[in-house]
């Protein structure tokens, strides 16, 4: 066993990257950068590869991309648009797809390498989380007719008035093949929020003084 000599724990952090005891990707495929304790994602460069202009292409970028957060869902929302029209075109899994859904899939994925450079604190509070502070859940959702989605943040207020907020997770969705009124989607974002709240509630273990939605 590697013993850390008596380092301040930012000093021991780079010690343990140096010598390689933690992988930079934890669980799940979820890059988890130790120095800055931050999370990210990772994205690959796909252009040139054969065959990532066709519907199992476009799939295959999707899936490629973990984010069980929903950190990025609305940059993954186009990609998402794309595919669905290929189903509705009928295409089949190794067609090349036409020249305009061949343009917005290209615009997404020359943009797709910037998602590696998105960080996101793995700790709510980096600075300590004191328990004499009060604590609130806000949960926001919308729609349009592109997609549908959700986000939950948490917000502390300290005893001196000092506020602070923290992305816990979100939820995206594309809109059906169907037509569906604006309404509609919004009340399917609003149900996604409501099934969220709970396990939010029950992982995070923290008195809640009020959750807003």
């Amino acid at each position: 066993m590697y013993l850390l000599p008596s380092q301040p724990r930012k000093e021991q952090s780079r010690i343990l990257t140096s010598i390689n005891l933690f992988p930079i990707e934890g669980a799940l495929g979820q890059p988890w950068n130790i120095d800055t304790d931050t999370f990210g994602v990772k994205a690959s460069p796909t252009s040139g590869r054969p065959g990532t202009d066709t519907r199992r292409g476009c799939l295959s970028r999707l899936s490629s991309i973990f984010d069980p957060l929903g950190m990025i869902g609305p940059v993954l929302l186009p990609s998402k648009g794309v595919l669905q029209k290929t189903w509705q075109l009928t295409l089949h899994w190794d067609e090349t797809s036409p020249e305009d859904l061949l343009k917005d899939g290209n615009e997404w994925k020359e943009d797709l390498t910037l998602l590696n450079h998105v960080n996101i604190p793995r700790c709510y509070f980096p600075g300590g989380c004191s328990l004499d502070a009060t604590f609130q859940l806000h949960h926001f959702s919308d729609a349009s007719e592109v997609g549908y989605g959700t986000v939950s943040y948490l917000k502390r207020e300290t005893v001196d008035g000092r506020v602070d907020c923290s992305f816990i997770m979100a939820k995206s969705r594309a809109t059906s093949l169907q037509f569906v009124y604006v309404p509609r989607l919004e009340l399917q974002a609003a149900t996604i929020v409501v099934r969220m709240h709970r396990p939010i509630l029950k992982e995070i273990d923290l008195v809640m003084s009020a959750s807003f939605f």
